[in-house]
């Protein structure tokens, strides 16, 4: 059997991770300021935790009766409840502008969601559409007079504690930054993957 073009790369990644020669040690945590985890995460990297850092850690498991009362997604369809709240904390999960101090890992506060002007041609609430595509003129309305459609939001605005934006933009405060809406899609090759256990 021929060898294959994944095995040869997985082959010559690995000879190139062997040739790494150098280690460089970060002393310095960037991520949070808290004295006791980041002195955690020191004896953890060196292999050396004590018991009070298993207790501490302990604090942040969540069993499965807790994950599932926060079930936020499926609870706010049944009780029609928003899923942002003005002023609920939010975490970055992308690299935005690294720079600036837009990271992965760093923390905010959500202000709003920023939504697209309707066009002329989609400027019909949800009842007009209704009332024209219903054969029924008997069938009730499910949503009261002038309900109006949301379409996806272009942008989340954040305030970023932390970063360094310098804004001129008049009708915003200085920390308050526009996250854009991301859409990541992905491909798996499953072909490589078949028969191998």
């Amino acid at each position: 059997k021929g060898v294959s073009e994944k095995e040869i790369q997985c082959k010559v990644g690995r000879s190139l991770w062997l040739q790494i020669n150098t280690c460089v040690e970060l002393t310095q945590q960037m991520r949070t300021e808290d004295e006791k985890f980041n002195a955690l995460l020191g004896r953890l990297r060196r292999g050396g935790c004590t018991d009070a850092d298993y207790e501490l850690l302990q604090t942040r498991v969540v069993g499965g009766g807790e994950v599932e009362s926060l079930n936020i997604i499926s609870r706010s369809l049944e009780t029609n409840e928003a899923v942002f709240r003005l002023g609920m904390p939010v975490l970055l999960t992308n690299n935005i502008a690294t720079e600036l101090g837009l990271s992965n890992g760093s923390s905010g506060t959500f202000h709003s969601l920023v939504y697209t002007e309707p066009r002329d041609d989609e400027d019909k609430t949800i009842n007009e559409k209704q009332s024209s595509s219903s054969l029924d003129p008997a069938q009730p309305k499910r949503f009261p007079p002038n309900t109006v459609t949301l379409k996806y939001p272009l942008y989340v605005l954040i305030e970023m504690q932390k970063s360094k934006i310098k804004s001129d933009l008049e009708p915003l405060p200085e920390k308050l930054v526009p996250i854009p809406t991301i859409k990541k899609t992905f491909e798996v090759d499953v072909k490589d993957l078949e028969g191998r256990q």
